[in-house]
């Protein structure tokens, strides 16, 4: 990755399903976390990447929740949480989590 910092402080709180972009995380241009009705989870974070990479989330619980990103583009991860709202984001080279 071209940029070495790879840990993020983010504040992303539950909302919509509207866009939201990001301008902080070189790797990640936009996110959206919303509530979901589903016999497991809770919530949706769907995010777009730019480089391949593998991310990790955490959450305000200390949670974490993982995706690898085989190609640019939209991705989802499905959680369940008691405080959903994500503070951390990682990235890492693929094959990293």
């Amino acid at each position: 990755m071209a940029d070495s910092k790879t840990q993020f402080n983010v504040t992303w709180p539950v909302g919509d399903q509207t866009w939201k972009e990001v301008t902080d995380i070189p790797s990640i241009t936009r996110y959206r976390l919303y509530p979901i009705t589903h016999i497991f989870y809770s919530y949706q974070l769907d995010f777009t990447n730019s480089v391949n990479l593998d991310f990790i989330f955490y959450d305000q619980s200390g949670d974490r929740y993982t995706k690898s990103t085989f190609v640019n583009g939209d991705h989802s991860v499905h959680y369940k949480s008691d405080d959903p709202t994500i503070l951390l984001v990682k990235a890492e080279e693929p094959g990293g989590i």
